[in-house]
């Protein structure tokens, strides 16, 4: 599905000269169809229980980068649809650092926009599971 529909990509190409000469209606619409999109969510220290999310947005991720923003010695977080694997575990152990899934489950990937999904935070320490806090980054196609 498309954000800008065909009469609408019409519209934006003809409403003026310039947007005439560089076809602007058709580089949105380009960009609607095959550009990325990306879901930024902050995880706090809950997520030993697991942390709840909506997908604003359907995609099929092609990406999940997660950003420390605590030490959490052995940290990790999942990106799961309830109890099911999206992605691996992915190292959220050292403030200020990046960790990126090694594994997506293609069979798992596509989600639907308003879908709960939910990360679980843990660890091998099993004082540190909950204390994980990350900006995550989920990187996609919509669909």
């Amino acid at each position: 599905m498309s954000i800008i529909s065909s009469r609408q990509q019409e519209i934006i190409n003809n409403d003026n000269p310039t947007n005439q000469e560089v076809t602007l209606g058709d580089k949105l619409q380009a960009m609607a169809t095959y550009g990325m999109a990306c879901v930024r969510v902050v995880v706090n220290d809950t997520a030993a229980a697991g942390f709840d999310f909506t997908m604003p947005v359907a995609m099929n991720i092609a990406d999940v980068v997660v950003q420390a923003q605590a030490a959490a010695t052995t940290g990790t977080l999942q990106l799961r649809r309830t109890t099911t694997a999206i992605t691996d575990a992915i190292v959220a152990a050292v403030n200020h650092t990046l960790g990126r899934a090694a594994t997506i489950d293609d069979e798992q990937a596509t989600t639907t926009a308003g879908e709960t999904l939910n990360f679980i935070s843990t660890g091998s320490d099993p004082t540190e599971a909950g204390k994980v806090k990350a900006i995550v980054y989920i990187y996609g196609s919509p669909v």
